[in-house]
């Protein structure tokens, strides 16, 4: 969870030096892109895979709107996708950056 909690405090400090607001979707993205570990984890795909349906299920199920819920998916599923980020949305890329 500290390594979750400082990408966040990161790419926060990142954001605000270019002035950018990344907000809620980067919170739950950065605190949740490791969970595919827990025990209510579908247990069908990869771990890649499976921590992504978690953190977008667990932000439906508490009332985020689906696309919101989306973009944590794909902050979530493509954090590790250096490659690719600059054409992806400002909280992606950050995920990417610091995590």
């Amino acid at each position: 969870m500290i390594h979750s909690l400082r990408s966040y405090a990161f790419g926060i400090a990142i954001a605000h030096k270019v002035k950018r607001n990344i907000g809620e979707k980067f919170f739950i993205g950065s605190v949740m892109h490791d969970i595919g570990l827990v025990e209510d984890s579908i247990g069908v795909d990869t771990f890649e895979i499976e921590k992504t349906y978690v953190a977008s299920n667990f932000c439906i199920h508490n009332g985020m709107e689906v696309s919101k819920a989306d973009l944590v998916y794909e902050m979530v599923a493509l954090h590790n996708s250096v490659t690719i980020a600059h054409k992806l949305d400002p909280e992606i890329v950050f995920c990417i950056m610091v995590l």
